[in-house]
């Protein structure tokens, strides 16, 4: 028999019910895909991610995500929940790990203050894929209930990553903007923005999808040479709301 230990997160929030939440399992070790995927189901967030002890000399620790149907190679703020989680059972100190996922391994900062923790990611490398072509522009913004008007004329529409794809789309009002993890580069390398010695920072929002009256800031930091980035990191600034419990496993 064995006891999960599990925890909801909302990152990027002080606040309930807010930011962006994210099922954490922190003792995944033995368990099968199915019964992650199992588990990421019964969360319903749209990632869980499933921490293991570490593989290999060159990590502490390892993880996996899986949304409700499928597994996933990397999601930024699953990653920052399930560190933040760890950090407050194993009531870690300041220290700096080394995190394997499916895109490689990743330098994860942890920061004690004040008893509290403060996590910052490194993204995985970043590329983009070229724009999109009309037809399939014209479908994504159909999907998305867009209109082309809507569209800033400086920004094609194409897949940027940091190891995981995503459709960089945008849009003229700020109110329906979130930000995920590839959007400084995809800035930087159209040159809609200049790096200042570079480095480009920015504060994005996550949450405007869900139901809430507070979105919440995720600080972002990007490095960049010839406009092509670097490297970018996320960070949690403002504690995240937590809640845990434990459940058995009649395998």
């Amino acid at each position: 028999m064995k006891t999960l230990i599990a925890y909801q997160v909302d990152a990027f929030t002080r606040n309930r019910f807010s930011g962006n939440p994210a099922g954490v399992v922190l003792n995944a070790d033995g368990l099968r895909d199915d019964e992650m995927q199992l588990v990421a189901r019964e969360f319903n967030h749209s990632e869980t991610a499933f921490l293991f002890a570490g593989d290999g000399t060159d990590c502490d620790v390892a993880i996996r995500y899986f949304t409700p149907t499928t597994e996933v190679p990397t999601c930024g703020h699953a990653t920052i929940a399930a560190m933040y989680a760890m950090a407050v059972e194993r009531r870690l100190g300041s220290c700096m790990l080394q995190m394997r996922t499916r895109i490689g391994v990743l330098p994860i900062q942890v920061e004690k203050a004040q008893g509290d923790y403060r996590v910052t990611m490194t993204q995985g490398r970043f590329e983009m894929r070229p724009v999109l072509d009309t037809a399939t522009t014209d479908r994504l913004l159909a999907c998305l209930g867009l209109a082309r008007s809507e569209l800033v004329p400086a920004c094609p529409v194409q897949v940027a990553s940091t190891g995981h794809s995503k459709v960089m789309i945008a849009i003229d009002r700020r109110a329906r903007l979130n930000a995920h993890g590839p959007l400084g580069g995809y800035l930087v390398q159209n040159r809609i923005v200049e790096p200042s010695d570079g480095r480009f920072e920015f504060v994005g929002l996550q949450g405007r999808d869900r139901p809430v009256t507070h979105p919440d800031a995720v600080p972002v930091r990007l490095a960049a040479a010839d406009r092509q980035p670097l490297g970018g990191c996320a960070r949690l600034d403002r504690r995240p709301t937590i809640a845990g419990w434990t459940r058995k496993d009649d395998r």
